[in-house]
């Protein structure tokens, strides 16, 4: 639906909306004015009833409209964030062939083994990346692998891990592990003349789930981001519980537990 067919729907619906209200005041005056008997009253409460449901239905429509043209929009921009991931990813991928093919052409075979364990590693964290179980999560962690600006992230997984799997609360932690990255990209230096960096591991252990946040580069306000993530702690807890934080204006290290709870595992 174009610009001018939007504008005759909304003018469209705000006169026959006035409509319904001038039949439900014509009610009303009529309810007021006429006889207390019943036969001219109920005339009068019909009109009001007919007038007011036109009236809700009309809102209800209005509202409806607004929430599914809402809810395209985020569609088109997710859509849109995500095939600007797969084009970085992509020409990530062609940049890493280009050197294999380059040391190839140049007979620099003993280059060669490094640059193909590094194609490797970045597959294989990739495929862990993916099996995380948490749709959203993935493309969170892959857009800001390659979209953001003030930082380089990265995703350390020594196996496969499988969120919904563990006894945690996995959306929980989930929302927690974007909170942070999200405070440490907002507080990430862009004018920096060395790369940001932030690298986060998730280890499993016996009794709960590890979350390692460590930042080397420059922060713009270290305290600000301090105060951030220990407002974030608050927010989350029982379900992410702080192990230890360290700031300082070029660096900075935050790792938190996931306790696992055995009830939670038995009722899943």
């Amino acid at each position: 639906m174009n610009g001018v067919d939007r504008m005759g729907r909304w003018k469209q619906v705000r006169l026959i909306r006035f409509g319904a209200g001038i039949v439900m005041l014509a009610g009303l005056i009529f309810l007021v004015a006429a006889s207390p008997g019943w036969p001219a009253g109920i005339p009068a409460a019909i009109a009001v009833l007919a007038g007011g449901a036109g009236y809700w239905h009309l809102q209800n429509r209005e509202r409806n409209a607004e929430f599914e043209r809402m809810l395209a929009q985020k569609q088109q921009e997710f859509d849109s964030a995500l095939l600007r991931t797969v084009d970085r990813v992509r020409h990530d991928w062609m940049n890493e062939l280009q050197v294999l093919y380059g040391y190839l052409q140049l007979k620099k075979y003993d280059k060669m083994p490094c640059v193909v364990e590094r194609i490797k590693m970045k597959a294989q964290q990739q495929s862990f990346l993916s099996r995380l179980g948490i749709p959203s999560l993935t493309t969170f962690l892959l857009g800001c692998m390659y979209g953001s600006k003030a930082m380089e992230l990265e995703v350390e997984l020594e196996e496969e891990l499988h969120l919904p799997g563990l006894a945690v609360d996995a959306c929980r932690v989930a929302g927690f592990i974007r909170q942070v990255i999200r405070s440490f990209n907002q507080y990430a230096d862009r004018d920096a003349l060395e790369p940001n960096r932030l690298r986060l591991a998730l280890e499993p252990g016996d009794q709960e789930l590890f979350l390692d946040f460590a930042y080397t580069g420059r922060l713009t306000d270290y305290p600000a981001l301090q105060q951030e993530i220990g407002r974030l702690f608050a927010e989350f807890q029982p379900d992410v519980l702080p192990t230890l934080q360290q700031f300082a204006e070029e660096e900075a290290n935050v790792t938190a537990a996931a306790p696992f709870d055995a009830k939670r595992k038995q009722r899943e």
